[in-house]
């Protein structure tokens, strides 16, 4: 069986922003494939997505300036939110929230990319599968 990957280039740009959108931290819950993610902002707001299964994965701090630019989400087909999310930063950097098999062999990928100058806060799933993502225009 062949992989399929897709690449959305823009999300839904969001109208109606809060005043920090600056992301502090990402993290997570996983066993076998990932049952939540958490990411949560300089301003102390915390976006919680899927459940609170699994163990819980260490917080990784983004670096200051550093901004979500694209989320990869690997193995929807196997439920919960897929084998693996990752985050792309704008730094080139990357943030990986996993099971144990979210090294395995990728049969599926989706991935949001944020338009030029814009930065991803949010996260929009549909059950398991990550269906949009929110951006906004990225603060220098």
């Amino acid at each position: 069986m062949n992989a399929t990957s897709e690449v959305i280039r823009n999300g839904t740009d969001s109208t109606d922003v809060p005043g920090n959108l600056d992301v502090a931290s990402i993290g997570g819950r996983a066993d076998w494939y990932v049952d939540g993610v958490e990411l949560r902002f300089r301003n102390g707001a915390v976006h919680i997505y899927g459940g609170n299964g699994g163990n819980a994965q260490p917080l990784e701090e983004l670096d200051a300036g550093e901004v979500i630019v694209a989320v990869e989400q690997r193995n929807l087909q196997v439920g919960h939110l897929g084998s693996a999310l990752l985050f792309h930063l704008s730094s080139g950097r990357t943030i990986t929230v996993s099971g144990q098999f979210g090294n395995k062999k990728c049969k599926q990928k989706k991935t949001y990319e944020a338009p030029r100058g814009h930065l991803i806060h949010e996260l929009v799933f549909k059950g398991c599968e990550l269906v949009d993502v929110v951006t906004a225009v990225r603060k220098r």
